[in-house]
């Protein structure tokens, strides 16, 4: 991805904050992989042994 917009803004408020891809940093190739990943090592930092997932609305 062309990250050269970025140039001409100042990301996250500070200025002269340069951007990366997690791509050409050896991290995460795609938006599913990274999400599994953050997953993962939020759990595992707060301590949650069991995970479940939940799609749509469930019946009250």
């Amino acid at each position: 991805m062309d990250l050269s917009p970025f140039l001409r803004i100042n990301p996250c408020g500070y200025a002269g904050l340069e951007m990366a891809q997690c791509k050409s940093l050896a991290g995460p190739q795609t938006v599913a992989e990274a999400a599994t990943q953050l997953i993962s090592q939020f759990s595992r930092r707060l301590g949650f042994t069991k995970l479940a997932h939940h799609e749509g609305l469930t019946d009250i």
